[in-house]
């Protein structure tokens, strides 16, 4: 082979070697493009499903304060009448029927149980829209303690001093003297107590979810 074919070749070589390195690199490039378009893709469809979830989270939070508000008002006109001496047997079973009876917040966490379980948290790029989520998260979950907490004591102490001093089947008070029961009256103040600190709660959650809420429909929407 003579010099000359040899630089030809040489050329040639090197003409086909940087055709190939050009060719993988914008396979590498359209590949990258087309990955980084299927994860925006996922992103706001998990942005549209967070979305979706908190704006029934709303909803049910306005319920549960509107709800659990107005038993706190039952609850405290059943403790004015019992320091009053106003409760008797007849109306004892119907008055300590608010004392039984919680609306508790559930939140529809689907969207944000799937991503964590994918590993796709990764894919939410705004890192106010994560935190938000994060924070309304911590929210839910300090609820979930003070319901949990509630339940307890409702399962461990009220509903069995009910059971042992009324017949709920029969609408017969046992003990008569249940209604001048101090313990009866330490209950209901328990109760509009917590009431009272979980609609606080809702109020906070609340507001952290409208203001997720916003912030999701403008991502989705303008981007």
């Amino acid at each position: 082979m003579n010099k000359e074919t040899l630089r030809t070749s040489l050329s040639k070589w090197t003409f086909e070697f940087f055709l190939i390195v050009i060719g993988v690199t914008i396979a590498l490039w359209l590949e990258n493009i087309a990955e980084e378009n299927k994860e925006r893709q996922i992103e706001q469809e998990y942005m549209l499903s967070f979305q979706g979830d908190v704006s029934k989270d709303i909803v049910r939070l306005q319920n549960n304060i509107k709800n659990n508000s107005e038993i706190v008002k039952q609850v405290e006109a059943f403790l004015g009448k019992m320091m009053k001496g106003e409760i008797t047997e007849e109306n004892l079973l119907s008055e300590v029927g608010s004392m039984m009876h919680y609306d508790y917040f559930s939140p529809d966490d689907f969207t944000l149980s799937s991503i964590k379980a994918s590993g796709d948290f990764r894919l939410l790029r705004d890192p106010l829209v994560k935190r938000k989520i994060l924070q309304l998260r911590r929210a839910y979950d300090e609820i979930d303690v003070l319901q949990q907490n509630f339940q307890k004591a409702l399962d461990s102490q009220i509903v069995p001093m009910f059971i042992e001093n009324i017949d709920m089947t029969r609408g017969k008070v046992i003990n008569p003297d249940f209604i001048r029961d101090h313990r009866l009256a330490n209950i209901a103040g328990y109760t509009i107590s917590d009431l009272n600190g979980r609609i606080a709660w809702y109020r906070k959650t609340l507001k952290i979810a409208q203001s997720l809420d916003q912030l999701l429909i403008a991502k989705t929407y303008v981007e």
